[in-house]
């Protein structure tokens, strides 16, 4: 269930939680956050089982929550709004370091054979055209999430490097997330979407693999879930500690096969330098 809020903001409920009221008695409640990557009601399916076991953990009640779209969603952030949240490494170098949070872990994804927690953006095709190079998409049209997004900040990257400037080289079509992104690639036919690989996995599997990997960009450490200094100290460790730990719980579990992801590691700030050296570039 979703309701439209204020400020386009959804509140997600999650009928996993319906606890005792004796367990929360004494306990505060935080708002958890994750960053509209996938359409909100596919936030509430994806994160609900990892929201239900830091309930149980903590013995404090969660809010999930996200915003209708990247700009808001930054701005939540800018305004503290959330206790804890998953965003894009740019986000949190832009915005959160400078807001009140600090790392808690990254995700690695399936593809992460490495365990290193990095994220590259991958160029998304057709099947039938998996063969192609950077250089063939001269003069094509390119599908992205919004230009905040970090693997769009990747992906025009990696065509600079190859001579491709945006409106001079090639046309960008915006979407408002990852899914949006990947499905004009059925009904529309840009030549590739830019995206990252948990929502490329979750949704080339819901329609029987009709798409393709193409190209890579360069690694950075992969989105984070942070958490503000106004949390306790004690609660930080208990949420720290749930996240280190999926692979051993059974909501959890859950939680990583639906969102694609191998496991979360530790991250400091310091592991983020060079996002802030790739801002520092290309701006």
């Amino acid at each position: 269930m979703i309701k439209r809020l204020q400020h386009h903001l959804f509140l997600l409920t999650i009928p996993l939680l319906i606890l005792s009221q004796s367990v929360f008695s004494q306990s505060t409640e935080y708002k958890f956050g994750v960053f509209p990557y996938i359409p909100p009601e596919k936030v509430e399916v994806v994160w609900s089982p990892l929201i239900a076991q830091l309930v149980k953990d903590l013995g404090s009640p969660i809010q999930l929550r996200t915003r209708s779209s990247y700009s808001n969603f930054r701005n939540a952030i800018e305004n503290e709004e959330f206790d804890i949240a998953f965003m894009q490494p740019f986000v949190y170098t832009n915005v959160a370091a400078k807001h009140g949070y600090t790392p808690l872990a990254r995700f690695i994804s399936l593809r992460d054979k490495q365990q290193k927690g990095l994220l590259r953006a991958i160029f998304v095709t057709r099947k039938e055209n998996v063969n192609l190079k950077i250089s063939d998409l001269k003069g094509k049209l390119i599908a992205t999430p919004p230009n905040t997004a970090a693997v769009t900040i990747l992906g025009k990257e990696l065509l600079r490097k190859h001579g491709l400037i945006a409106g001079r080289d090639y046309n960008i079509s915006t979407h408002i997330n990852h899914h949006a992104c990947l499905r004009q690639l059925i009904i529309n036919k840009p030549i590739v979407c830019i995206t990252a690989h948990p929502p490329y996995a979750r949704y080339n599997t819901q329609i029987h693999n009709r798409l393709a990997i193409m190209a890579y960009s360069d690694p950075i450490p992969t989105s984070l879930i942070a958490i503000h200094k106004r949390v306790p100290q004690k609660d930080k460790a208990v949420i720290q500690n749930t996240l280190l730990h999926l692979e051993e719980k059974n909501y959890t579990q859950e939680f990583l096969q639906k969102a694609r992801l191998t496991n979360f590691i530790p991250t400091t700030d310091e592991d983020y330098d060079s996002v802030r050296e790739i801002w520092k570039r290309i701006n």
